[in-house]
């Protein structure tokens, strides 16, 4: 399913959950982005795929002072699960 295939309301859900997520990072919220991750999350880079504890360690070693959403696409391989790419600005 693409993103243009989704409901506006759960495409506006998802992007409200990523905004709060990257505030949380800006704000240094660490256990509040933490606890925003699947159980099974899984941070995929070109370099490596990171798992939540690997990804809240990286994360917590940023200085973050703003970030912008750019080029973000939306995909719902099944009801339970919602995968969100972006290329983003710090």
């Amino acid at each position: 399913m693409s993103a243009i295939a989704l409901a506006s309301p759960e495409k506006d859900a998802v992007f409200t959950v990523e905004n709060d997520a990257r505030q949380n990072i800006k704000d240094k919220k660490f256990d509040a982005f933490q606890k925003m991750l699947a159980t099974d999350f899984h941070g995929v880079y070109a370099s490596e795929i990171n798992k939540a504890d690997k990804e809240v360690a990286g994360i917590q070693a940023l200085d973050v002072k703003s970030t912008v959403l750019l080029s973000t696409q939306i995909a719902a391989p099944d009801p339970s699960r919602t995968n969100a790419t972006s290329n983003d600005s710090k």
